[in-house]
């Protein structure tokens, strides 16, 4: 399932001896879509990452734009069904 010129990354690798996986060419044809892989990373990216996050040097908050109290839950699950947005955080501890 892609979209009319969407992006498909396959990201993470499968263990040796796998066997090969087979795609439907003319979907990449005809939805003219873009196929990527990328590479996982290592322990230093992660700490880089949250060290990132704690100084603020990166904005997250417009990412998840859906934010409710556990009490609120079930107008989370509104949103989402609604497609109003797809970033939709739950706090547990707040309401």
């Amino acid at each position: 399932m892609v979209a009319h010129r969407g992006y498909v990354n396959l990201f993470g690798g499968l263990p040796r001896g796998t066997r090969p996986m087979s795609v439907y060419s003319n979907t990449i044809h005809y939805k003219e879509c873009f196929v990527t892989g990328s590479h996982g990373s290592v322990p230093r990216h992660h700490e880089l990452a949250v060290q990132l996050l704690a100084q603020e040097k990166v904005r997250v908050a417009p990412l998840i734009p859906h934010r409710f109290p556990l009490s609120q839950i079930h107008r989370a699950f509104e949103v989402m069904q609604n497609r109003e947005g797809m970033k939709v955080m739950i706090h547990p501890q707040e309401g």
